[in-house]
């Protein structure tokens, strides 16, 4: 129950990266209007993601999806390292060697 919980929060911990990658992709052909001048093309879709990641980052949701997938992945490298030291041990000896 814990690892969907926490694959559930992954998923959503990518919302917002997907929301500017969307929505510049929309400001790309629709043009981005910010502060009376609409910007079309490449303009438009840096100005929408530099406005807008600015707006998630001082907002702190930004560094917190990334705090978190970041620790989900240490967490993860470090168990997959700990599962293969198990694995490669030979009979009756301990992770340092000794017997």
């Amino acid at each position: 129950m814990k690892k969907i919980i926490l694959k559930i929060i992954l998923v959503i911990s990518f919302i917002p990266d997907v929301f500017l990658l969307v929505g510049s992709i929309w400001s790309y052909f629709n043009g981005y209007t910010f502060f009376y001048s609409t910007s079309y093309g490449l303009e438009g879709a840096y100005t929408f993601l530099l406005v807008l990641g600015a707006y998630l980052t001082y907002t702190f949701i930004l560094p917190i999806c990334l705090i978190y997938q970041l620790a989900l992945l240490v967490s993860y490298i470090i168990k997959k390292s700990e599962k293969g030291n198990k694995n490669n041990n030979i009979k009756g000896e301990d992770n340092n060697g000794n017997k």
